[in-house]
């Protein structure tokens, strides 16, 4: 799925099986293969290649779907809820380092963790 993530982040079109986390992670922007055959995959790659038209229109959206939903930024205020409630259920009280974290707005243990992706996907994008 990471991979699938960067192509979103990149704002790539995506080719894919329709497996459920996929379809949930694009969305509207990718073309999905009819069928679990390699053969219906293909052809919706042979779509997308011969359509730029359409590979800019899905691109475009699946870079906004990257930034509204999918981004770091928009994953740290529910990651951090997650952190707390298992932290006051398993203490009774709210973690003291889940509090730091909350004000730093990193999550318990992912500090640095989003850079790779961003820096990834950055190189990626340089290469395309």
């Amino acid at each position: 799925m990471v991979k699938t993530l960067e192509y979103l982040a990149l704002g790539r079109a995506v080719a894919a099986f329709d497996l459920r986390e996929t379809r949930w992670s694009c969305g509207e922007a990718a073309l999905y293969a009819a069928d679990d055959s390699p053969a219906a995959l293909a052809d919706v790659i042979e779509t997308l290649a011969d359509d730029p038209e359409l590979r800019g229109r899905l691109g475009a959206q699946a870079r906004d779907r990257f930034t509204r939903i999918l981004s770091w930024e928009c994953s740290v205020a529910p990651l951090l809820a997650v952190y707390d409630r298992l932290a006051r259920s398993a203490s009774g009280e709210r973690s003291r380092v889940s509090r730091r974290a909350r004000k730093a707005h990193i999550p318990l243990g992912l500090a640095g963790r989003a850079a790779p992706l961003t820096s990834a996907a950055s190189a990626q994008d340089r290469r395309a």
